[in-house]
């Protein structure tokens, strides 16, 4: 069987922490398919690295963003080239039974990318200048891409004009893809209406990494700060940034029960941090500063470790709080529902969550029944007695939620079933 080959496009240098993206190229690659992964390196974050030889990674950090169209005048489509291509295509299925028609299409069957999947229209612009660059029959035969959605953008809730051209890139290439992939239909739905194409143009696949080979508890965080076997760990990884309202979960470890510490992980490198984020974390930890229930980990890990550093709490806890200072934060945080890679991890592998009851997770997390839902920080000691009361119930209850509404190759099989019908 001839292998496919497939090129992500993904303008971000945060590959290493998005489950999706690793879930896709995971299960790609295990189906036949080689894949490109144009994507960014960052000293601020972890390298990613791969388990399959079919996985090629390309650093696009030297491309410049006017090369790959992102000038204002480039992103004026023509009408006329759009007709043009249309009338290119419509010569070639009329005629398609002819000998010359079939070995060009033999060419074109060979083309470097079977398709392409470009991640948040921030990866359009270099869509357009990786496929131009590959081949040049995408000129004349057009882009066959997916887009996947990670966060939501609403052209209600764009900030500056560049948020409004990615906005409009957006629009124009959700409607030209084969489909687009969003985490689930709160989200779709949303996507959908402000992009204004119909539902059948969605597939769903929720932020979640694949299934564990095996059940497993890690005693990782004991280990790395010399704990006591009895003390419990309840672990915020990720961000830290002002919506995780970390000031108010640190306040409240005054009111934990006895035996609960929390451990604040960061995904960023702690000595090569942005300014920016190096001011937040230092606060943080003299806000921290003589707490015994609060430790700092400055040692991320990468994908491949992060298993045992979540495995090895007893309790994981988001509190996303919407916000009104970036598009990011407002209704994309509002139904962060089964985009919320944080909470995934914690269910995989048994632990209950606590979140707030700010956004669509806290619903979803009331409702499956895997953790506990508060108003406020101060409302975290209480959740921790419940939880710890009745702890065998809420871990299988995590496990549960996970296989019903999180298994990402459940999913995953509908995507591929779709890929194939456009091959």
């Amino acid at each position: 069987m001839k292998k496919k080959s497939v090129c992500l496009i993904f303008r971000s240098a945060y590959l290493d922490s998005v489950p999706t993206l690793h879930g896709l190229i995971d299960l790609m690659t295990r189906n036949g398919y080689s894949i490109d992964v144009f994507s960014f390196l960052s000293p601020h974050t972890t390298t990613p690295k791969f388990e399959s030889r079919n996985v090629r990674f390309i650093d696009i950090t030297n491309i410049i963003e006017e090369s790959a169209g992102l000038k204002k005048n480039n992103l004026k489509i023509s009408r006329l080239w759009i007709l043009f291509k249309r009338a290119i295509r419509k010569l070639f299925n009329f005629i398609g039974g002819f000998a010359e028609i079939n070995r060009l299409y033999k060419i074109w069957t060979t083309r470097p990318y079977s398709f392409f999947i470009v991640v948040e229209p921030e990866g359009i612009p270099f869509l357009k200048h990786i496929a131009y660059k590959s081949s040049i029959l995408y000129r004349f035969l057009g882009i066959p891409f997916i887009y996947l959605s990670l966060e939501l953008i609403l052209s209600y809730e764009l900030f500056n004009p560049r948020e409004s051209v990615f906005k409009k890139l957006e629009r124009v290439y959700s409607k030209r893809s084969f489909f687009n992939i969003i985490q689930d239909k709160d989200r779709g739905k949303l996507f959908a209406q402000d992009n204004f194409i119909p539902m059948h143009k969605l597939e769903y696949l929720p932020n979640s990494p694949l299934m564990l080979a095996e059940k497993s508890k890690s005693r990782y965080w004991h280990q790395e700060f010399g704990l006591e076997d009895n003390i419990k760990v309840v672990l915020h990884p990720g961000d830290f940034a002002e919506w995780t309202t970390l000031e108010d979960v640190i306040s409240s470890t005054q009111l934990w029960p006895t035996g609960w510490i929390l451990v604040i992980h960061t995904t960023l490198i702690n000595d090569k941090m942005p300014e920016a984020k190096l001011i937040r974390w230092e606060f943080l930890k003299k806000l921290a500063s003589g707490n015994p229930k609060v430790v700092f980990s400055q040692h991320p890990a990468s994908r491949q470790k992060y298993d045992k550093l979540v495995s090895s709490a007893d309790v994981i806890i988001a509190f996303p709080t919407p916000t009104g200072n970036a598009r990011h934060l407002l209704t994309n945080m509002r139904v962060i529902g089964l985009s919320s890679g944080k909470a995934s991890y914690a269910l995989r592998s048994g632990l209950p969550v606590i979140v707030n009851n700010k956004t669509t997770l806290g619903k979803f997390v009331t409702e499956t029944g895997c953790g506990v839902s508060v108003e406020t920080a101060s409302e975290i000691g209480s959740a921790l007695r419940k939880i710890e009361s009745n702890y065998k119930q809420y871990s299988e209850m995590a496990y549960k939620t996970f296989e019903e509404h999180l298994q990402f190759e459940k999913h995953f099989k509908k995507i591929l079933r779709r890929i194939e019908k456009y091959l």
